[in-house]
């Protein structure tokens, strides 16, 4: 069993991780030059990084580095989230160079219906060992989506958001450029989720547990 995953399953994610870091038209360059240059002949595994690194002209080492030579996990998860009312500051507050007093209510403002303002907290993890760009996507109410690149190195990191709509979605990956990920159920949060979507997240988890359970009952067989 160990050896099919190494042997297959594994370097298959790879390469998959690695045609949706460089791009598809990239890949099929890799994999043509590295054909054309080592085609009836007994290449090494560093061979093929040479021709992805000449032919990508990025150093890929620090991939290659994680998923070839060491057994480094990819997880990378939302861990809090949290959405509040913002609320004006009661009591005396300084403004304009003098203190003045606030009551705490929102100022009325005639040219908007709504003046209320939300603030979304969000913790985000990273529970494995492997380390890897991602993008995260954040969706509000209105409709307005924030686009964030995190280089994932940190253990987590926090982004925090002022707006006039409540967060609804967090999506770690939303490309879904890292199928290394061991865990893609921890890849988002939905406020109030649907109850298609919450069902279709618990059957997700029990297939991974079931696949998990089923592939440690073959080592007995």
């Amino acid at each position: 069993l160990a050896y099919r995953i190494n042997a297959y399953s594994k370097p298959t994610l790879i390469l998959r991780t690695l045609e949706n870091y460089l791009g598809w038209e990239t890949m099929q360059k890799v994999m043509s030059t590295y054909f054309s240059r080592w085609k009836f002949k007994h290449p090494r595994p560093q061979d093929f990084f040479q021709v992805v690194n000449e032919v990508s002209g990025q150093d890929m080492s620090w991939f290659f580095q994680q998923t070839y030579a060491s057994s480094n996990v990819f997880d990378y998860a939302v861990d809090r989230v949290k959405v509040e009312m913002v609320r004006p500051p009661r009591g005396y507050v300084e403004q304009d160079g003098a203190y003045q007093f606030s009551s705490g209510r929102a100022p009325q403002d005639t040219s908007r219906k709504d003046t209320t303002l939300y603030r979304a907290t969000v913790y985000l993890a990273r529970w494995g060992e492997g380390i890897f760009p991602i993008e995260v996507k954040f969706t509000f109410a209105d409709g307005e989506e924030i686009l964030e690149t995190w280089n994932g190195r940190d253990r987590w990191i926090r982004y925090q958001y002022v707006r006039p709509a409540k967060l609804v979605k967090v999506e770690i990956d939303p490309r879904r450029v890292l199928v290394l990920d061991v865990n893609t159920v921890n890849n988002s949060w939905i406020a109030r989720p649907p109850a298609r979507t919450a069902a279709w997240k618990w059957a997700t988890k029990w297939m991974v547990w079931l696949q998990h359970t089923m592939e440690s009952f073959v080592l007995f067989m």
